[in-house]
């Protein structure tokens, strides 16, 4: 049970990273093209508290953004009091990028 929870979390947090960093980009091309709205940085913050997670790092150049979210387990957070074994198990995160689709590096995809 406690790991069916502990990997829905992560699928959780990794499609917030995901949100995050997409809405990152989205707001960079706007900024670019309009050269006004808010910065990229600040869409990804107000889409990762929609998910429940905190935006941790965010960095946008042009239009590549990358963002890292974190959430705490908080069903944890009770176990650990009565499991000390669970102490180490901290909060699950994620990364995500976000941006123009360009050159891999296998050559393909360019």
């Amino acid at each position: 049970m406690l790991w069916l929870a502990t990997q829905s979390t992560r699928h959780s947090v990794e499609r917030a990273a995901d949100s995050a960093a997409l809405a990152a980009a989205d707001t960079a091309l706007h900024h670019l093209a309009t050269q006004s709205g808010p910065a990229p940085c600040a869409s990804a913050a107000l889409a990762a508290r929609q998910a429940d997670v905190v935006l941790t790092a965010c960095d946008c150049t042009a239009l590549d953004c990358k963002v890292s979210v974190r959430r705490e387990l908080s069903l944890l957070s009770g176990l650990a009091v009565r499991f000390p074994a669970l102490r180490g198990l901290g909060p699950v995160q994620a990364v995500s990028e976000a941006g123009p689709v360009g050159e891999t590096s296998s050559g393909v995809g360019g």
